[in-house]
């Protein structure tokens, strides 16, 4: 693979200094990848986005591909290894230290390679020139000079790594609420670092931009589904406090008594005894 041009001349880093890859993925992005349904066990069933299917950010480049999910809809895994599994990574970003990112790669046998090896090269490129994004807040650029560094315009440009003062900084691109998966192709294995970072930046900064305006979207439509919320429950309260319920009041009620007394209902001019039932009609025939 090509060496980075002019790497080791970088000033060092100031916030950051490295990205962490490892237990920063809570669930399973199976079923987003390879389903149109909505997740059926979501790690978190309130977020507006699992209760239906969405349209997640999703950036196709030459080489490779970059989808972005929230972790809120990422589903519980199946099989947890190990068995008890390990806690989520300490997040140690922002203070001088380290930063976790999210990242999954979706690296076919038949697409890619059936070379373990290769693939393996892959995904340890492409967390690579994250890490570079991330720490030293570089981009592709192309010299007119042709990387001679005369200062004489050529006409054939040659893309190198630069730093992206003017732009917004390589750690800001990168949401923590957030799961990647990058699907990279055969062509990533030799493309130039300055080639594939600046891919993946100008990936970064497009989900950004549409991961931040979906996130402002399901926060105001979460706070309705609150306030509603909160709106009928205070209603029920209002309802209870007017009319009480008839079993939270402790109102006894007498049974009326069963018992006859034959002295009060019979006239006292009547004997009990008198009270015999009329005779049948005679059935003999004259």
């Amino acid at each position: 693979m090509q060496q980075c041009i002019n790497l080791t001349r970088l000033p060092p880093s100031k916030s950051i200094k490295s990205l962490n890859f490892k237990r920063t993925t809570p669930g399973s992005t199976h079923h987003l990848i390879f389903s149109t349904r909505p997740p059926t066990n979501p790690l978190d069933p309130s977020h507006p986005a699992s209760q239906t299917r969405r349209q997640f950010p999703y950036v196709g480049s030459p080489g490779l591909g970059v989808r972005a999910f929230p972790k809120g809809v990422l589903e519980h895994p199946v099989w947890e290894y190990p068995d008890p599994p390990f806690g989520p990574a300490k997040d140690r970003g922002g203070g001088g230290g380290r930063m976790n990112m999210s990242v999954q790669m979706l690296i076919g046998v038949k697409s890619v390679s059936r070379s373990a090896v290769v693939r393996h090269k892959i995904s340890g490129k492409v967390k690579q020139a994250l890490a570079l994004i991330a720490t030293k807040n570089l981009g592709g650029g192309v010299r007119k000079d042709g990387g001679r560094g005369k200062g004489k315009d050529t006409g054939k440009g040659k893309e190198v790594l630069v730093q992206c003062g003017d732009r917004s900084q390589g750690f800001d691109l990168i949401l923590p609420h957030w799961t990647y998966v990058v699907h990279p192709s055969l062509e990533v294995y030799r493309m130039p670092f300055p080639t594939l970072i600046n891919t993946l930046r100008s990936a970064l900064e497009k989900i950004h931009v549409k991961a931040v305006k979906l996130d402002e979207a399901w926060a105001k439509e979460r706070a309705w589904f609150e306030s509603r919320e909160r709106g009928r429950q205070q209603r029920e309260r209002w309802r209870d406090e007017k009319i009480p319920s008839s079993r939270n009041q402790n109102v006894t009620t007498p049974l009326p008594s069963l018992r006859l007394e034959l002295t009060k209902e019979i006239p006292s001019t009547i004997h009990p005894l008198s009270l015999n039932p009329l005779p049948l009609p005679s059935t003999q025939k004259v």
